[in-house]
């Protein structure tokens, strides 16, 4: 298990960001209650997936330290909206988009962590279960598992990857996952899925965007931070 100050190291090492940046981060989080706190030297707290998981979205998502709170409490909640899974089977691809479920299927890249959510969790769920997934060894497994290409005397390995993005400043974010001829990607929202609801929100947003500003941003993180982070709590 890690202390908070391994946390910190790791995360800014492998996001490539000022360790003193995350450090305010992880200071404000803990402030509000949203990081374990400890004494210090044998008695320093242990981080848990969800601290971690908090700190990468406080540090992904807030284009300011001090927003780091509230990019945490808007984000980590939204809950799942359903997921798009596309299969591919040499010239034929399905997609059940047009229905998409709540929870995760993963019938080609199979991690039990995230197959077992239900439909109503949320963005900081999956994420706290990826990284567990990375701590105890069943992502890897998943991975080692993936089906291998022969061609010749040559084994190819599959590719695979797991993407987690955020949008902003109105808070959406979605969860990728995918290997040759198979992807599940998720997406976490609070925007009304109802006509009537999405038309009075669109108006909303809209009268809130002088104060947000026109400005957009993705931010997203891969596969690298994920087993980073399981590495971090195993070690």
């Amino acid at each position: 298990m890690a202390s908070p100050g391994e946390m910190v190291k790791r995360i800014a090492e492998t996001f490539g960001a000022p360790e003193a940046t995350v450090t305010l981060h992880d200071r404000n989080l803990a402030d509000a209650g949203l990081r374990t706190k400890g004494g210090r030297g044998r008695s320093a707290a242990k981080m848990s997936a969800t601290d971690v998981a908090n700190l990468l979205v406080a540090v992904a998502g807030s284009s300011m330290v001090k927003n780091a709170v509230q990019t945490v409490e808007d984000y980590s909640g939204l809950p799942s909206r359903g997921g798009e899974v596309s299969i591919r089977n040499d010239a034929r691809s399905d997609s059940n988009d047009g229905n998409p479920p709540s929870s995760w299927g993963l019938s080609a890249f199979p991690i039990p962590a995230l197959q077992k959510l239900p439909a109503s969790h949320s963005f900081r769920d999956a994420i706290v279960a990826l990284i567990e997934a990375a701590a105890d060894g069943s992502l890897r497994e998943a991975v080692d598992n993936l089906p291998v290409e022969q061609v010749g005397t040559n084994r190819i390995p599959n590719y695979w990857g797991i993407d987690v993005i955020l949008w902003g400043p109105y808070p959406q974010a979605a969860i990728r996952i995918y290997c040759k001829c198979f992807s599940e990607e998720h997406h976490y929202s609070v925007i009304p899925t109802e006509m009537d609801e999405l038309m009075k929100w669109s108006k909303e947003m809209e009268a809130d965007r002088n104060n947000h500003g026109d400005l957009r941003q993705i931010r997203e993180f891969s596969s690298k931070t994920i087993l980073a982070m399981g590495d971090l709590l195993k070690s």
